[in-house]
């Protein structure tokens, strides 16, 4: 959707006006693109599916059976500091 512009901009015609501007940097610019795909987690990446199934899998498992109401974070550490 990058290289076609008009779909681009017809996806862009949902957002407000910051995250518009926010979509346009990350496609001209490189460096912002690392960044914002890099993640904003201590760990300096993106969580993957299968690291989010995993997590789901467990809750759902007998492994889980003892666990109630506990709040299992899956962010890279980004909630640690908070």
């Amino acid at each position: 959707m990058r290289d076609d512009p008009e779909a681009f901009e017809a996806f862009l015609t949902e957002f407000d006006p910051e995250r518009r501007e926010r979509f346009r940097r990350m496609r001209d610019d490189p460096a912002t693109l690392r960044s914002i795909m890099g993640g904003n987690a201590p760990m300096q990446r993106r969580g993957t599916p299968d690291e989010i199934g995993r997590s789901a899998v467990y809750l759902a498992s007998d492994d889980a059976s003892f666990v109630t109401g506990a709040v299992l974070m899956i962010d890279g550490g980004r909630s640690a500091g908070a």
